[in-house]
């Protein structure tokens, strides 16, 4: 099985709880990533043991360790696509509409290669707040 995807709209939502979670406590917005790409190597490596969303049985549900967060993601081909980074509090299903084919460039796979060790690492926590557009910068969260 490959590693899930992450559509550019639940990137959005999981740099957007990051930088919350930063601005809280230093190091906590790591930890957040951290506990959110564990749950995304689990499901790289076996999708079809998370349950069905009883909502929608298109979609699976992968629930984030010690974050009020959840994953939905569906399986296209062989691949888990990841469709929102979702807080439990927010109203389900405001994703339903998102599909790989009706999204804008490729999914950002940056997650998954690139900060596999993320817990600890100041450096790959600031580049990743600052994204491409430089969102971190903007929004005064720094490490």
């Amino acid at each position: 099985m490959s590693a899930s995807r992450l559509l550019a709209p639940a990137e959005r939502e999981l740099r957007t709880a990051m930088r919350w979670y930063e601005s809280k406590r230093p190091g906590l917005g790591a930890e957040f990533l951290g506990s959110v790409h564990g749950v995304m190597v689990r499901i790289g490596e076996a999708p079809k043991r998370f349950p069905v969303w009883a909502d929608n049985h298109r979609f699976r549900r992968a629930v984030a360790v010690r974050f009020p967060y959840a994953l939905f993601f569906h399986i296209v081909g062989t691949e888990p696509v990841v469709v929102a980074v979702a807080h439990s509090s927010r109203g389900p299903g405001y994703w339903l509409d998102r599909t790989p084919k009706n999204q804008e460039g490729p999914p950002n796979l940056a997650i998954l290669t690139g900060l596999h060790k993320v817990v600890g690492m100041a450096e790959s926590l600031s580049n990743f707040l600052a994204g491409p557009e430089g969102l971190g910068q903007r929004a005064g969260v720094g490490v």
